[in-house]
């Protein structure tokens, strides 16, 4: 609350948040202060109303919904795919809202009935649908992995927006140029691509006169040749499938794989005419 800038207190802000950030206590004090709150939040948070007998059933059909005022707060529950639990300082119990919802009959045929919706719901999905596509896009394909390094955790999710943030701009892109955009996985793969080309060393001077030449220069032969310090350190990355080898070509000075199942340095050689 100390962040709060003062000149915005009571001047009919609403604020909209996850249920990362939703608490009774934190609305009744921005309420106190002028600022409105709703938000999305989870049954065993501190100060949620423990009323199991208002509770909606397990078999609850679609759109029903159940809702308890604690002193100035709107507890909501709406039932959707999921159960749907909301909290908010300024809306009220009752409307008339309604969303479509595509379902499937008893029969298997798809449907797309109007079902009635809370207004606190209707408002969230209003004012933090970019928030929760971002964070429906991440979960998608994360790159968080469990970890006991809390800021290995904050670099993942870093780097989980960037990539999110740069396949929507590069959606934006594609649609204003009338072109088909990727979809996140494809996306995904060629952005790896990239990143995997980007450390290739790049080929000394003997190895770019063999390629323009058409072969090695001197009596040099194409002949493969293990790494003599066989450590974690001295893998290297193969020109072909970007894996890690050990195996090198004496002539090109080049990192191939030359194995049973993977054999990178012929066909490199056969391509480069070497």
């Amino acid at each position: 609350m100390v962040l709060v800038d003062g000149k915005i207190l009571g001047t009919g802000y609403k604020l909209y948040v996850d249920n990362f950030y939703t608490s009774p206590s934190l609305f009744r004090d921005l309420l106190q202060k002028g600022i409105w709150a709703c938000g999305t939040i989870h049954s065993n948070r501190v100060g949620f109303p423990q009323a199991t007998d208002n509770r909606l059933p397990r078999n609850a059909p679609r759109g029903s919904m159940r809702w308890i005022r604690n002193d100035k707060l709107l507890f909501v529950e709406w039932k959707d795919t999921r159960e749907v639990l909301m909290c908010s300082s300024f809306h009220s119990a009752n409307g008339d809202r309604t969303v479509q919802r595509r379902m499937r009959t008893r029969s298997g045929e798809w449907t797309e009935p109007t079902v009635p919706v809370p207004a606190a719901v209707a408002d969230y999905n209003k004012n933090m649908g970019g928030v929760d596509l971002s964070d429906a896009l991440i979960s998608y394909y994360t790159v968080l992995r469990k970890t006991r390094k809390w800021y290995c955790a904050l670099f993942y999710h870093f780097i989980d927006t960037a990539v999110v943030n740069a396949f929507i701009i590069h959606q934006q892109m594609a649609l204003a140029r009338n072109q088909k955009p990727k979809t996140q996985r494809e996306f995904r793969e060629a952005l790896v691509l990239e990143l995997a080309d980007w450390n290739d060393p790049a080929p000394s001077a003997s190895t770019a006169a063999a390629q323009i030449t058409g072969g090695p220069s001197g009596n040099a032969c194409h002949r493969p040749k293990y790494i003599t310090e066989i450590c974690d350190d001295s893998r290297r990355r193969c020109r072909v499938c970007h894996q890690k080898t050990l195996i090198i070509c004496q002539a090109c000075n080049a990192y191939l794989c030359f194995q049973a199942t993977r054999d990178c340095f012929n066909p490199w050689h056969d391509e480069h005419n070497l």
